[in-house]
């Protein structure tokens, strides 16, 4: 090829390349045009996931703890003077069982006391229906913590225990009895009154790995408005650890109190030990259990025929309350009340009539209510259960420690009638009788935790309408026969795992 003809096809080369890189920047502009002067559609713009500027996502609670006191004790156990005046335990002995229920990938017992050897719960069958894991770990040296975590987390999913003590002999005759009680910021109570021979005991146990600060504030039956403490208001509880305040020295001389505990820096779970004597005959000891929160409508499932049944209310605005006991057929006998704002109601019931079994409080305020009943031994020995106000829930579960006599008492909150299932589990989970139970509307009844099969250990309640509270009633066929008075309650735990939604809202100022 020529020189000349190499050249004018090096010069087309250039032409070429220098109008495809014109064409390229007439596009390149073209396009910035575009994207200044003309907005894409919404198709092409990645979302938020929602209509509009908030992401809104459910969030659940997949562990769950409970604390389980120890076997119930004396407030002083020191020896002095006479040693036939001296305080004594008798010949107390305690149960304790715990149980995990649905979908649990593990659930863990573990003594507080040092050292101390921790226990999984066992499904004796795992190819079974019934999904309840079980286990036994007393309580006799160390208060427990159950520690469980859910696959999942739904009605029907999570952990209920039980603890109870019982002597024939001593100054702790009768019987004291707890379900196992949950960590929480924020706990409060009704409790017995702190007069000459009354003790008060508050246990707070922290099961997180940080210490923390507990306040505590109490109100009486004496006066309206917070009380002054004695022994100051806020204690310290170690991490994995446990501390007493004595209440009844800290505010001496009521005949009943209000407690407020709560936690800044973590969850902590916290029970009372109540005891009370008259001289030397003993008049009862129990565990005094976080209330529910305020309500205008409550119902307090479990004094029956001759109890001796007194009411403590607490409401932080003036308040009017009616008071009536529920039956098989509904309510009766209702009698109205009045009561101070910040300022702890005693109400004396009198025996309850032979057809109660319950207790209907409904006020024109949200109000805090618990009942103690009370029962007779030989030779004025009593024994005193305490039954806190608990919330009507879509599941909830009851666990019986052994050796001892359960019945269950259900109430309905609803002013129509409703049905609910009840479940038993034997004390190795397997599923025994399952009872459709149909409640008129404020009405109670009873159901002997013996029906539900032998070796009987734990029962669940499904309740879509969420109407009905319940607990068990303990007694002790071998005190009975001792002429020792022994009463307690256990109060159902709810098996609905905590669920909150977190909301977050766009900002675009917020990254620049």
């Amino acid at each position: 090829m020529s020189d000349s003809a190499q050249k004018g096809m090096r010069n087309m080369g250039r032409i070429r390349r220098l109008l495809l890189g014109a064409f390229t920047m007439i596009v390149i502009v073209a396009l910035a045009a575009v994207l200044v002067l003309v907005h894409p559609p919404e198709t092409l713009v990645d979302g938020t996931g929602r209509n509009g500027s908030t992401v809104r996502q459910k969030v659940s609670q997949n562990i769950v703890q409970s604390y389980c006191p120890a076997q119930m004790s004396l407030a002083d156990s020191g020896k002095y003077g006479d040693s036939e005046y001296q305080a004594s335990e008798g010949d107390i002995t305690s149960s304790a069982r715990q149980a995990a229920f649905g979908s649990v990938f593990e659930s863990v017992v573990t003594p507080i006391s040092a050292n101390a050897e921790s226990t999984n719960l066992q499904d004796s069958d795992p190819l079974d229906a019934a999904s309840v894991l079980m286990s036994a770990v007393s309580v006799k040296k160390s208060p427990l913590i159950q520690t469980t975590q859910l696959l999942k987390a739904s009605s029907g999913e999570g952990a209920s225990s039980s603890v109870a003590s019982w002597a024939s002999k001593g100054d702790l005759r009768g019987i004291s009895a707890s379900n196992c009680v949950s960590p929480s910021l924020d706990e409060s109570f009704l409790l017995p009154g702190t007069q000459t021979g009354s003790s008060q005991q508050l246990v707070v146990a922290n099961p997180s790995s940080k210490s923390t600060a507990v306040s505590i504030r109490v109100w009486g039956s004496k006066s309206s408005g917070s009380l002054a403490l004695s022994t100051g208001s806020t204690i310290t509880v170690g991490a994995g650890e446990e501390s007493v305040f004595d209440v009844s020295a800290a505010a001496p001389g009521q005949d009943a109190l209000y407690v407020t505990v709560s936690s800044r820096e973590t969850p902590v779970a916290a029970v009372v030990r109540s005891t009370v004597m008259d001289g030397l005959t003993p008049h009862g000891s129990d565990y005094a259990t976080p209330l529910a929160d305020a309500s205008q409508s409550i119902a307090l499932p479990g004094v029956t025929k001759g109890d001796d049944v007194s009411l403590s209310l607490f409401s932080k605005t003036d308040a009017s309350v009616n008071v009536a006991w529920m039956t098989e057929k509904g309510l009766s006998d209702t009698h109205q009340y009045s009561l101070k704002a910040e300022q702890v109601k005693v109400q004396d019931l009198g025996q309850a009539p032979d057809d109660a079994l319950g207790i209907s409080v409904t006020s024109d305020e949200a109000v805090q209510v618990s009942a103690t009943s009370s029962i007779s031994g030989d030779g004025g020995q009593r024994d005193f259960g305490l039954v806190a106000s608990t919330q009507a829930v879509d599941s909830s579960a009851i666990v019986l420690p052994g050796q001892l006599d359960a019945t269950l008492v259900l109430a309905n909150t609803a002013n129509a009638e409703t049905t609910l299932t009840l479940s038993g589990y034997d004390s190795k989970g397997k599923a025994l009788e399952v009872r459709k139970v149909t409640l008129g509307a404020n009405a109670s009844t009873s159901v002997d935790a013996d029906a539900f099969g032998d070796d009987v250990a734990a029962i669940t309640l499904d309740d879509s309408d969420h109407a009905v509270v319940w607990n068990a009633r303990l007694n002790s066929a071998d005190l009975s026969k001792a002429k020792v008075a022994g009463l307690g309650f256990i109060s159902e735990t709810a098996l609905m795992p905590r669920s909150s939604y977190i909301n977050a809202n766009q900002r675009p100022g917020a990254v620049r």
